[in-house]
Formats: structure tokens, sequence, C-alpha cells
């Protein structure tokens, strides 16, 4: 499976430059990994909508 690009809105950097940096490097870290893999194994379906 090929990569997919990620792109972050303007109010998505704001709100991560405003929480600590151990936590926005790891919230950038697992948000980027998506664009490898954005169906990892132990991700959950989500339930209530039909659109899911």
């Amino acid at each position: 499976m090929g990569s997919f690009r990620i792109k972050y809105r303007t109010s998505v950097e704001k709100e991560i430059r405003s929480v600590p940096k151990e936590i926005a490097d790891d919230v950038v870290l697992r948000i980027d990994s998506f664009a490898q893999n954005p169906f990892p194994s132990d991700c959950k379906k989500l339930a209530g909508e039909e659109a899911y």
C-alpha cells in the first residue's frame, strides 16, 4: 500500500503548540503514523452511524 500525506489545519497546529512538548511530540508522531498505515491492526470500527 502506498503512503498518504497528512495535512494539518492551522487550528490544529495552534492547538498542538498549546500542549506540553512531550505530549505534542507523541500526538504528532501518532497522527503521522497514519500516513504509512491508515488502518492499524489495533483500530476499532466506529459504531452508531451508517456512514462508518
